[in-house]
């Protein structure tokens, strides 16, 4: 959509600067309404989705003709996925959308299996209670054994880290039993 508004304010001229100015607060009004407006029709309210299938959605076929329906992951709001756009538009396309990007209906391109993506590595900070050993206090400091620790409950291991070494990155300390870890089903 940015290529083609910028398309659009070329024909009439706009200035690059103008043009730049104007895709970028169109993405982010765009955004902004996907993430957190909602739009009335006939007295009702809807909230906006963004969607994508396989298959064209043409007049008259209903949801089920097209399905599976993909939808982005609603865990990034839409203006930080799509808020560079402008940038990568002017910038990096030199403002000449790459043909492989969209197309007409009945010019689509065959699929191609991209390799995954590489997981981003984990900054490991060493926990700055025990630096970094994962060790109680009582054997870092202490007598050299856990036996009746009542910081680690005779475990050995550290309690703010669980005896990993490794800070546990803002995740709640609970005490003498160790971190608290998020269940990753629920989101907070």
């Amino acid at each position: 959509m940015v290529s083609e508004l910028n398309e659009a304010l070329v024909e009439q001229r706009i200035s690059k600067t103008k043009r730049r100015q104007i895709c970028t607060s169109f993405v982010y009004s765009l955004c902004n309404t996907l993430d957190q407006r909602w739009v009335r029709i006939d007295g009702q309210t809807y909230f906006p989705l963004l969607a994508f299938s396989k298959t064209f959605f043409d007049i008259g076929d209903s949801i089920e003709s097209v399905a599976p329906i993909q939808m982005p992951d609603r865990d990034v709001a839409f203006y930080e996925m799509l808020g560079d756009e402008t940038d990568w538009l002017f910038d990096e396309c030199k403002e000449v959308t790459p043909p492989s990007i969209y197309g007409g209906i009945g010019q689509e391109l065959p699929d191609e299996e991209l390799p995954p993506e590489p997981e981003p590595e984990k900054l490991r900070i060493p926990c700055h209670v025990c630096n970094g050993t994962g060790k109680c206090f009582c054997l870092r400091k202490g007598p050299g054994n856990s036996a009746g620790c009542p910081r680690c409950a005779t475990s050995g291991n550290c309690r703010h880290c669980g005896g990993t070494g490794v800070a546990n990155h803002g995740l709640p300390c609970d005490g003498d039993r160790g971190p608290v870890t998020r269940d990753p089903s629920h989101n907070t």
